[in-house]
C-alpha cells in the first residue's frame, strides 16, 4: 500500500503508545491515520485505520498488538485490534461497561526502560518528548519542514499574510488613484 511510506503532519495527536520495541505510534483522529516510528523517531510506516474520526486512545499489549478506542461507533464506542504491520486483527463495539473514556490525562507513556513519552502541542507544531528516569528530556519526533507547511498554524498565518498583502497593494493603487486624480484637477 502506497499510504504506508508516506509520513503525514504530526498535528492533531490523540494519542500516543511505546511497544516493547521501542517503537512509538501515533493516533490522529482527525485523519483517522496511526504512524510508526523507531525510538531514534525515524518514520516507519503508517495506515489509514477507518477507525476513528473522532477522539480516540490507544494502547500496546504485552504481544506488541495495538488497541485502538474511539468514542465514535455503535452504542459506547468501538474496539479495534491491530498488529504492528496495521492489519486489522479484530473489531468490536463496546458495551456500557467498557465504555470509552480517557486512560492518561496527561497524554504519556513509559516504556520498558522507564523513559517518559509525551506530547506537546497536539494540535499546532506538535511534537515528541522523551524524558528518561534521570529527568533528562529528548526531543523525538517533530515534523520535517517539508511538513510543516501543511500544518494548520502556517497554513493560516500564510493566508493570513496573504490577505494583509492584497489588502495594502488594493489600498496603494487607491491611494495612487486618488493622487492621479487631485494632480489632474490641480493641473486643469
Amino acid at each position: 500500500m502506497v499510504s504506508e511510506h508516506i509520513r503525514f503532519p504530526l498535528n492533531n495527536i490523540d494519542d500516543l503508545a511505546v511497544d516493547s520495541k521501542g517503537r512509538i505510534y501515533t493516533e490522529s483522529g482527525f485523519s483517522s491515520r496511526l504512524q510508526v516510528y523507531s525510538p531514534s523517531g525515524k518514520f516507519l510506516r503508517g495506515w489509514f485505520s477507518g477507525s476513528c474520526s473522532g477522539v480516540c486512545q490507544m494502547e500496546i499489549d504485552n504481544d506488541d498488538y495495538i488497541h485502538v478506542y474511539t468514542a465514535r461507533g455503535a452504542n459506547y464506542g468501538n474496539h479495534y485490534v491491530y498488529d504492528e504491520t496495521g492489519k486489522l486483527i479484530r473489531k468490536t463495539d463496546l458495551q456500557e461497561t467498557e465504555s470509552y473514556k480517557y486512560k492518561n490525562e496527561a497524554n504519556e507513556n513509559v516504556d520498558h526502560l522507564g523513559n517518559r513519552y509525551q506530547f506537546g502541542d497536539r494540535y499546532f507544531f506538535a511534537k515528541i518528548v522523551r524524558t528518561n528516569p534521570s529527568g533528562d528530556i529528548d526531543l523525538v519526533i517533530e515534523n520535517p519542514l517539508y511538513l510543516k507547511l501543511f500544518e494548520p498554524t502556517f497554513v493560516f498565518f500564510s493566508v493570513v499574510t496573504a490577505l494583509v498583502l492584497l489588502s495594502l497593494i488594493e489600498l496603494q493603487k487607491r491611494v495612487n488613484r486618488k493622487r492621479k486624480q487631485t494632480k489632474d484637477i490641480s493641473t486643469e
